[in-house]
């Protein structure tokens, strides 16, 4: 599976309303509170509702079958310095 396979699997998944990707990613998913720069991500996921919640934990397994890294994001504080993306995978 390449990216372009995986982006078409996680819009059908998630719909076109439940994902942004490519030059749609907007600044703030490349920059931490502290101001840290991050990479572009290939896609931000954004279920919009519980059925598309329960599907989330498929994001993983389809994205490694591409060699892409998943990176999670929670309330973006910056406290725990993980939520930036990262080129390749870790």
């Amino acid at each position: 599976m390449d990216a372009d396979e995986t982006l078409r699997a996680l819009h059908q998944m998630l719909g076109e309303r439940g994902i942004i990707a490519g030059p749609e990613v907007g600044q703030r998913y490349l920059v931490d509170v502290p101001g840290e720069h991050g990479e572009r991500p290939l896609a931000v996921l954004q279920p919009l509702d519980t059925v598309q919640v329960s599907q989330v934990p498929r994001v993983p397994r389809i994205c490694h079958a591409a060699g892409l890294p998943v990176v999670t994001q929670g309330g973006r504080s910056g406290l725990a310095r993980g939520q930036l993306p990262r080129s390749g995978v870790e």
